[in-house]
C-alpha cells in the first residue's frame, strides 16, 4: 500500500500541478 499512496499522491500533485497550469493558461502536455 505505500506504493499506491506514493502514486496517489503523486497523482494528486500532477492534477494540481495541472490545474495551475491550465488556470494560467500554459497546458505543456497538451497542445491544445
Amino acid at each position: 500500500p505505500r506504493l499506491r499512496r506514493r502514486l496517489k499522491a503523486l497523482q494528486y500533485r500532477h492534477s494540481i500541478l495541472g490545474g495551475f497550469l491550465a488556470g494560467t493558461g500554459l497546458t505543456p502536455d497538451r497542445p491544445n
